[in-house]
C-alpha cells in the first residue's frame, strides 16, 4: 500500500496538483493519542503539546518551509504505535504550521491528511510529507 501512495504523490506533481512537496523526517520520541487523553490534567497535556511545538518548529526551520496557501499532510511511519494513535502527533505538526505558515486552520488551508504504515522504513521513523500549493 505504501508503495501505491508512494507512486500516487509523484502522479500528483507531474499532474500540477501541488507545487510544493516538503519531506520531513522525524526519529525523536512519538506521542500516542491514547498516553495524551490518558493524562490526568490539562497541564500536562499542555506542556507535552508545547515541547512537540518547539520539536517541530526546529524541524521547519532546518527543512526550509515556505509559507504556503494549502497544504495536505501525508505521513508515512514505522512505529510500534497503532496507526490512529498518530492523530495526536499529526495535529502537533499541523498546529505548528498554522503558527507561521499559514493564514488560517480551517479547509481553506488544510485540505487532507493521511497516515499510512510503511514497514519498508527504518523501525520509529515517521516521514510527514506536505503537498502544498
Amino acid at each position: 500500500m505504501s508503495s501505491l501512495v508512494r507512486r500516487f504523490l509523484k502522479l500528483l506533481f507531474r499532474l500540477g496538483i501541488y507545487s510544493k512537496h516538503y519531506v520531513i523526517e522525524y526519529a525523536g520520541p512519538i506521542v500516542s493519542t491514547n498516553k495524551f487523553y490518558a493524562s490526568p490534567h490539562w497541564s500536562v497535556r499542555s506542556k507535552l503539546k508545547n515541547k512537540y511545538i518547539e520539536i517541530f518548529t526546529q524541524l521547519l526551520l532546518k527543512n526550509k518551509i515556505n509559507k504556503f496557501d494549502e497544504l495536505s499532510l501525508v505521513v508515512f511511519c514505522n512505529t510500534r504505535l497503532d496507526i490512529d494513535n498518530h492523530a495526536c502527533q499529526n495535529k502537533f505538526l499541523l498546529d505548528t504550521i498554522k503558527l507561521k505558515y499559514v493564514d488560517g486552520d480551517d479547509t481553506r488551508y488544510f485540505i487532507s491528511t493521511h497516515t499510512i504504515h510503511d514497514p519498508h522504513m527504518k523501525k520509529n521513523t515517521i516521514e510527514y510529507h506536505l503537498l502544498c500549493r
